[in-house]
């Protein structure tokens, strides 16, 4: 079940400003797309999309976008009440599925992306709107 041509594997190259993994077996060459893009530097701007983030149930994911490495991300409401908190995985985007700290989905509102390093001394902020369907 796999989208490789063959099952001989003869080389492996990854890009790491795309995400994209290129895999050359015997029979051709096949890539994919992964969310692992090489982090930056520094913060210049975070953009975060979907805006407004439409959410129905846990299947959607708010892409965070402009990280550096080991990224520390809250969440907070617009009252600056922190809904939950998490670690980058490693590279230049992150993920929220609309959950609180219980697991549940957030009410309709705009909410406040807090992104620093893990010492602190690098923050950017970013918001979104969240409606619920």
């Amino acid at each position: 079940n796999s989208p490789l041509l063959s099952d001989r594997i003869r080389s492996l190259a990854i890009d790491e400003n795309a995400g994209i993994v290129y895999v050359g077996t015997d029979n051709g060459l096949t890539s994919f797309e992964t969310p692992y893009i090489k982090p930056l530097e520094e913060f210049d701007k975070l953009f975060v999309y979907p805006n407004p983030f439409m959410l129905k149930d846990k299947t959607k994911l708010l892409t965070i976008d402009g990280l550096i490495r080991d990224t520390e991300i809250k969440i907070l409401n617009i009252n600056g009440t922190l809904v939950t908190e998490f670690l980058s995985p490693g590279g230049r985007t992150a993920f929220w599925d609309g959950t609180d700290f219980q697991g549940e989905l957030v009410k309709s509102g705009v909410y406040i992306i807090v992104a620093f390093d893990s010492e602190g001394n690098n923050v950017t902020t970013s918001k979104v709107a969240v409606l619920r369907e």
